[in-house]
């Protein structure tokens, strides 16, 4: 600009008087413009650049504060994703516990019920023997108890009296064909009958409490026509005999009350049995109607 400026005003410029120190200045100040101007168009691209850098800077200042922000709540938000895992791990431990537990108690109990399955098995197996068994000795105990009463008191030509009857009892009661009379109906008696028929009926009662497996409210020991009774409280001895052959007995009183225990022996025995006793003085009826309602006989 400043060359072409200079060429269209060549003439001019021959006219001027301008000397060379003049003319050097102002080359100087041009050359020191065209100098000055260039740096001031560097310095603003330069200045042009830095604030678009600052303005990109600012952008990006913002974009990182935001993301800081977002990263900030990410980790808080992380932090309750971590708690809440690990309460939903204590949880499921929680429940694989309770599951095995409960598997372990299923298996337990299907063990204890497999036990009771095959203890219930085995029950029935044995409540079948013990049934078994219980029939077969309840067949043998009225087996037995059926001896017993034919050996006792047998029936036809053996059940007459031994000896010619002497007294004026109504109710007749023989064992193995001797007579013995109620407690209150001894006297008058012959002695010997009265020791004999006794200890058959010791004899018979033991056989009988042996065969029910019951035991007696009184020890009885048989000893042939001299056996005797002894209780169990006080251990006392009574003879169920007497010392005399002739039909009076000495000792009635002592006899007498042996016959009374020997009878509560009896209806102690049938209370026992669920069978109801109406003459309590009769010892050989009453052991006699015994036996009658385990084989299956009545009078």
């Amino acid at each position: 600009m400043i060359e072409s400026y200079f060429h269209l005003n060549t003439k001019e410029a021959l006219e001027c008087s301008f000397n060379s120190k003049e003319w050097s200045r102002l080359r100087n100040v041009t050359c020191s413009y065209l100098t000055l101007k260039n740096k001031i168009n560097l310095y603003t691209n330069q200045l042009e650049q830095v604030l678009s850098e600052a303005s990109t800077y600012r952008d990006y200042a913002s974009q990182i504060q935001n993301l800081n922000v977002k990263v900030s709540l990410l980790n808080k938000r992380t932090v309750l994703l971590r708690n809440s895992i690990q309460t939903l791990n204590f949880k499921i431990n929680s429940i694989d516990k309770e599951k095995h537990d409960e598997n372990e108690q299923k298996m337990l109990l299907t063990s204890k019920i497999e036990n009771f399955v095959n203890i219930e098995e085995n029950l029935i197996i044995d409540r079948k023997q013990l049934l078994r068994l219980r029939n077969q000795i309840i067949f043998r105990r009225r087996f037995l108890l059926r001896e017993l009463n034919q050996i006792f008191f047998p029936k036809g030509r053996e059940s007459r009296p031994a000896l010619k009857k002497n007294c004026f009892c109504l109710k007749f009661d023989l064992v193995r064909r001797l007579h013995l009379p109620n407690v209150a109906a001894c006297f008058g008696h012959n002695a010997s009958e009265l020791c004999a028929a006794t200890s058959f009926v010791v004899h018979l009662l033991n056989c009988t409490s042996f065969i029910l497996s019951h035991p007696l409210k009184h020890f009885l020991f048989f000893n042939g026509s001299r056996s005797y009774l002894r209780t169990r409280n006080k251990l006392e001895s009574f003879d169920l005999f007497t010392s005399t052959a002739t039909k009076l007995i000495t000792n009635r009183d002592h006899f007498d009350f042996a016959l009374y225990l020997l009878c509560e022996i009896i209806v102690q025995l049938r209370s026992d049995c669920l069978i109801r006793t109406s003459e309590l003085d009769r010892p050989i009826y009453l052991l006699n109607e015994l036996i009658n309602s385990f084989i299956g006989m009545h009078r």
